[in-house]
């Protein structure tokens, strides 16, 4: 079952996304959020014996192959300087970001 205590996780998520919400907002991001969530418990609870099958019967045209190739830096690439000079904070090579998660979050 998917945990759905609104106001926690809308006042949580907001809080990560730094968006600042008021009371109404959370009430109403609330029963979306938990609305979305029981639909998402639904869909986790439909039996999948035998899906296989089915989805090759109905969707036969979906021959599904995972095409990967090999990570190569390539000409196309884009120059570590320029790339730099485009964000606001670097530290060396690196680019530096302001901390995202503060104390005694999960």
């Amino acid at each position: 079952m998917v945990e759905t205590n609104e106001q926690f996780n809308v006042e949580k998520l907001a809080r990560l996304a730094r968006l600042e919400l008021s009371s109404d907002e959370l009430t109403t991001y609330g029963r979306q959020l938990n609305g979305v969530l029981k639909y998402i418990d639904e869909i986790a609870n439909i039996p999948l014996v035998g899906l296989s099958q089915d989805v090759n019967r109905i969707a036969p045209h979906h021959n599904l192959i995972n095409i990967t190739r090999e990570d190569v830096v390539g000409d196309d690439s884009i120059d570590m300087n320029a790339m730099l000079n485009n964000v606001p904070m670097t530290e060396g090579t690196a680019i530096k970001v302001h901390a995202v998660l503060g104390a005694g979050d999960e």
